[in-house]
C-alpha cells in the first residue's frame, strides 16, 4: 500500500507515520483558525474555548490572573520536557518529536520546512494576537493539561491544549510558561 511513489523528480518512499503526521497537522491548524475566528472575530461559543471581553478603559486586556502559579524554565532531551523553578523541576514525558519541536524553538532553529508549532505562530502573529502565556493547569490520570492565554484587543481567549504543543508554541515567542504552585510541590522533584 505504501512504499515508493513515483513522483516528477523520480521515486521516494513514503512512511505512513508522516503522512499522519502532516494530516494531524494540517487539521491541527483548521481547528485553530476556526476556533480564533468563531471567538475573537464571529463571537460564537466553541468548546474547549473560553473567551471574554475585559473592559479596561485603555485598550489593554485584564488577563486571567497568576495567583498560584510559579514561572518555569524550560529545558529538554529527547522524550523529555524539564520545567525548572528555583530548585524544583517538573518531569513531562512526552515523544521525540515534541522535544525536538521544543528545542528548535529554544534555539531558534528553522528547519528546511516550518513545524506545525511554527505555522500556529505565524496564524497567531498574522491575526494581531498575542500570546500572553502558557499555563500548566493540572493533572489527570498521569497526564497533564496546559492553557494557551491569548489575547487581542480586549479579548482574552483561552485555549486548552496539550503542554508540550502549547510549550513549543511559547518558547518560538518569549512568551511565558507557567506551572500551578500545587502541582510543581506534589509532582516536581528537589534539584539542588
Amino acid at each position: 500500500m505504501f512504499g515508493k511513489k513515483k513522483t516528477l523528480f523520480g521515486k521516494r518512499k513514503t512512511k505512513p507515520e508522516s503522512i499522519s503526521n502532516i494530516l494531524a497537522a494540517l487539521v491541527a491548524i483548521l481547528i485553530i483558525v476556526t476556533l480564533v475566528n468563531a471567538y475573537l472575530v464571529l463571537n460564537l461559543p466553541v468548546r474547549h474555548v473560553v473567551a471574554f471581553p475585559i473592559e479596561t478603559g485603555g485598550g489593554e486586556p485584564v488577563l486571567p490572573s497568576l495567583d498560584d502559579y510559579v514561572e518555569v524554565g524550560v529545558t529538554t532531551e529527547p522524550g523529555v520536557i524539564y520545567l525548572n523553578s528555583g530548585c524544583t523541576q517538573l518531569t513531562m514525558v512526552t515523544d521525540i518529536i515534541q522535544t525536538e519541536s521544543i528545542q528548535n524553538g529554544l534555539d531558534g532553529k528553522l528547519g528546511y520546512r516550518p513545524s506545525t508549532h511554527d505555522i500556529l505562530w505565524d496564524i497567531i502573529d498574522s491575526f494581531s494576537i498575542r500570546l500572553s502565556s502558557v499555563r500548566v493547569t493540572r493533572m489527570q490520570d498521569g497526564t497533564y493539561f496546559a492553557n494557551l492565554i491569548l489575547a487581542r484587543g480586549n479579548y482574552v481567549l483561552t485555549l486548552d491544549s496539550r503542554p508540550s504543543d502549547a510549550i513549543a508554541t511559547a518558547v518560538r515567542t518569549d512568551s511565558p510558561i507557567y506551572v500551578k504552585t500545587d502541582l510543581m510541590e506534589e509532582y516536581g522533584e528537589w534539584t539542588c
